[in-house]
């Protein structure tokens, strides 16, 4: 079973759950998206006898499937949708809406995954973070992913250097005006697009 995240980590080897988790934090998260924002998301939902439920980043490749890291959820009702059960493992895939804290995602309504959304187009050069992507050759881009996957471990999901647009692709948590600055910052303008897990549902 695979999650919906454009960018989802699938993991073939059939290893144990657990190790860190790329999308949770200790520390409490500097900008706090507002409490009283509700965001959507697509992807597997999955609770193990060591963990209860999480919306997972990726799935591995086994039977049952395990987690790739994720967000902890709040108020998930497993009665309330249809899941597969084995060995002690639920699971099933949803689009979620709820609120985030910055740490937990808490549900407020559940329905059939929605499809995966394609890779979006780099802003072209001329237009507000377009920057200079022509001038970044492959081994530029791969150290941009290195050294993004490493200053930002709370935030990345997961990312591939786009040689065809001249931008490394970066799946977050949730992509804010702040993050984008602060990456920017980092590796120039335009060098990172980044693309939201979460999604706020407007009005």
């Amino acid at each position: 079973m695979l999650g919906v995240l454009p960018a989802v980590l699938l993991f073939t080897a059939c290893g144990e759950e657990g190790g860190s988790d790329p999308a949770r934090s200790d520390a409490p998260p500097e900008n706090p998206p507002p409490v009283d924002q509700e965001y959507r998301a697509s992807g597997t939902v999955l609770q193990s006898p060591d963990r209860g439920p999480v919306l997972c980043a990726g799935v591995a490749e086994s039977f049952p499937p395990q987690c790739g890291g994720g967000v902890e959820l709040a108020r998930w009702d497993w009665d309330a949708v249809e899941a597969e059960s084995e060995q002690g493992t639920t699971w099933g895939d949803f689009e979620l809406t709820g609120t985030w804290d910055g740490e937990t995602f808490t549900v407020t309504g559940t329905g059939p995954p929605s499809r995966p959304a394609e890779w979006p187009a780099a802003p072209a050069p001329d237009e507000p973070g377009g920057g200079d992507r022509a001038a970044r050759d492959p081994d530029e881009l791969a150290d941009i992913q290195r050294d993004l996957t490493e200053d930002f471990p709370d935030d990345v999901l997961s990312s591939f250097p786009d040689e065809e647009q001249g931008v490394v692709q970066a799946d977050v948590v949730l992509a804010t005006p702040e993050l984008q600055e602060t990456v920017d910052e980092r590796f120039g303008e335009g060098a990172v697009v980044l693309n939201s897990w979460l999604m706020p549902v407007s009005g």
